[in-house]
């Protein structure tokens, strides 16, 4: 009695496992081009090319390794600068 309900807990356990294994095959889908086509975009730090990102940038830290270039918005030193900072090469 025991033996058959071994042989029996043995059975289900396989085939709970091949049902899953044969699920998870056929839910993978395959690459939809050939490389480097189709690849997601690169990420900001790559490139020493010119990048955009159209959110906002958030760091605890900015370290310029050539000169930053800051302009002022306004001539008058008092009016305070609103707006967007652009910094250039």
């Amino acid at each position: 009695m025991k033996t058959k309900l071994i042989s029996t807990i043995k059975v289900v356990v396989l085939a709970l496992i091949l049902t899953l294994g044969i699920t998870y095959l056929y839910a993978w889908t395959g690459p939809t081009a050939n490389p480097p086509d189709g690849n997601i975009a690169a990420p900001l730090n790559i490139s020493s090319a010119d990048q955009t990102k159209t959110g906002g940038i958030t760091a605890s830290g900015l370290t310029a390794t050539t000169k930053m270039v800051i302009p002022v918005l306004s001539s008058d030193p008092a009016t305070p600068v609103s707006g967007q900072i652009w910094i250039k090469q």
